[in-house]
């Protein structure tokens, strides 16, 4: 026993979107009125459903910029944190515990790197052969870095807390298949232009046509 559930996803995405905004705008309290006319008040939620998916994106745009500060500045206090525990500045910190432990890139690497990039840099390997050892070595730094933050992140217990907005997309029976008490439910989202959409939606009906319940 299975209930499906098949939809647009553009459509879907954009209406639970509005939705979304609307619940958001609907919390606010008291709410009061933008305008009237007539005597009749307009009031926030009465502008969502023209520009709910904008809000959505503007919040989606809040989150990502408060996401990365977060980010930074969890790094910036555990590597201050570790250097302190060392008795050691931040910079000498970095040194011992990541730059120095850092390779030179081979020529192996530096001629990989070099033909993976000769149609961009339009010179040759001799002429730019220091620079590419330079990005090289910065960007082998970089994940090392970044690897030494992520283990004194996993051994501070750091918890993250802020999330991202979500849209919860209504539930539409009037596009239900099967048996909506069944154990599984399966939800499909398509689009009608995608070439993917189109060879699942094939096997979705095979799907349907014999497990009819």
């Amino acid at each position: 026993m299975r209930r499906v559930h098949t939809q647009s996803a553009i459509g879907s995405i954009a209406i639970g979107l509005a939705a979304s905004a609307l619940a958001l705008a609907q919390q606010s309290t008291p709410s009061q009125p933008l305008a009237e006319i007539s005597g009749r008040a307009i009031y926030e939620e009465d502008l969502m459903p023209s520009i709910g998916p904008q809000i959505m994106e503007m919040r989606n745009q809040e989150f990502d910029l408060k996401m990365n500060a977060l980010s930074r500045l969890v790094q910036e206090k555990l590597v201050a944190e570790e250097a302190n525990k060392r008795g050691i500045t931040v910079d000498a910190l970095w040194d011992q515990m990541v730059d120095q432990k850092v390779q030179p890139p081979t020529t192996a690497e530096v001629e990989a790197y070099y033909l993976a990039q000769q149609d961009r840099i339009k010179r040759s390997l001799e002429d730019v052969r220091p620079q590419l050892e330079q990005n090289l070595l910065q960007a082998k730094r970089q994940l090392a870095r970044q690897s030494f933050v992520e283990q004194l992140r996993k051994s501070s217990g750091v918890k993250i807390y802020l999330s991202r907005p979500r849209v919860k997309v209504a539930q539409d029976n009037s596009r239900m298949r099967g048996n909506a008490a069944a154990v599984v439910s399966i939800v499909e989202f398509g689009d009608f232009q995608c070439p993917y959409c189109r060879a699942v939606d094939r096997k979705s009906t095979r799907l349907n046509s014999s497990h009819t319940d």
